[in-house]
């Protein structure tokens, strides 16, 4: 085999790595779990305040089955919001998803607000939302409350 012929072989492999498997990831999460999460012992924006609630920026977040983590923890962006991807063979059926799981933000609320809170953090109400479920499974958090540990 030439130094040509390896030199093809190379790029062409590189190639395959950088565009092929990335689209096989992001097509392998076919259940996406989203939410936005604000600084307030709710979770939620605050209405009727002349100040706008800010969002909780870099907050952890990890979806919960019955108090046990599912996938790995995903961190909000500088807006609140979350996506928690999830592969089907992790969930054994949409409707105990929706109906059994949890979003836990992890990181307290006195990091965003050292008024609020110490020891306290955010959980979602369950059930999750159901959006839609075509091309992928995708469910939202309507509501956090406030947990004291």
């Amino acid at each position: 085999m030439g130094m040509k012929s390896i030199i093809f072989l190379l790029i062409t492999l590189l190639v395959g790595v950088l565009f092929v498997a990335p689209q096989a990831n992001a097509q392998s999460s076919l259940i996406r779990i989203t939410g936005t999460v604000f600084c307030s012992l709710t979770g939620a924006p605050l209405l009727n305040t002349t100040t706008p609630t800010p969002a909780f920026a870099s907050a952890v977040v990890q979806l919960t089955m019955l108090g046990i983590p599912i996938g790995a923890p995903v961190t909000t962006d500088s807006l609140g919001q979350f996506s928690i991807g999830l592969v089907p063979s992790v969930v054994t059926s949409i409707t105990n998803l929706a109906s059994g799981a949890t979003v836990v933000v992890l990181t307290p609320l006195t990091a965003c607000d050292s008024t609020l809170p110490p020891n306290s953090f955010l959980q979602s109400v369950s059930p999750l939302r159901l959006l839609s479920t075509t091309p992928i499974i995708h469910l939202a958090v309507g509501v956090f409350r406030l947990v004291r540990v």
